[in-house]
């Protein structure tokens, strides 16, 4: 009894060596379980050993499968090369007041970032959208490597639409009435 209260008194000398000691027996709980939970096979039970009596060696039973079930869902389409062919695409499927919510999403998602998607959309009751046609041709404001803005005029408002190029096409990253100037 006497020497755990040795211990404790080191161990509680100070918070920082308290501090020290606990990560340090986390650190040696965390690499002991990572070395020790192996839950691989051993190489030797993957194989049978050879045949030495020159006996055929016994096979494992076969098991057939299923080839996979093809896919139900459509490849998604392809991205627009250009960010006013991406812009004037995504005006048309937002400016849709009338389509259901989930509908509205689904259709928007493959044209934005997957942040837009999740943040800005999610928040949008596609009945507040102003508008409900693209009422003339898009124009590129600003264009750089990987990045755009465009303005869209709709029969009721214009957007203005920030775009990224994402590798395979443009994505629409943002989506702001356009100020009256």
């Amino acid at each position: 009894m006497v020497m755990w209260r040795a211990v404790l008194r080191w161990l509680m000398h100070s918070p920082m060596r308290f501090a020290l000691v606990v990560v340090g027996a986390a650190v040696v709980v965390i690499v002991l379980a990572q070395l020790g939970g192996s839950d691989s096979a051993p190489p030797a039970a993957a194989q049978p050993a050879p045949s030495t009596t020159g006996e055929p060696a016994a096979t494992a039973p076969t098991t057939t499968t299923a080839p996979p079930a093809p896919s139900t869902t459509s490849p998604p389409p392809a991205l627009p090369s250009s960010p006013r062919a991406a812009a004037e695409e995504f005006a048309r499927l937002w400016a849709a007041p009338d389509v259901p919510r989930s509908e509205w999403l689904t259709r928007l998602e493959p044209l934005t970032t997957e942040e837009y998607s999740s943040v800005g959309l999610a928040q949008v009751d596609p009945a507040n959208v102003p508008a409900r046609a693209v009422a003339g041709p898009a124009t590129v404001v600003e264009e750089s490597t990987g990045a755009a803005t465009v303005r869209v005029p709709l029969d009721a408002v214009t957007i203005v639409v920030q775009l990224v190029n994402e590798g395979p096409g443009w994505r629409v990253a943002e989506v702001q009435p356009a100020s009256e100037s």
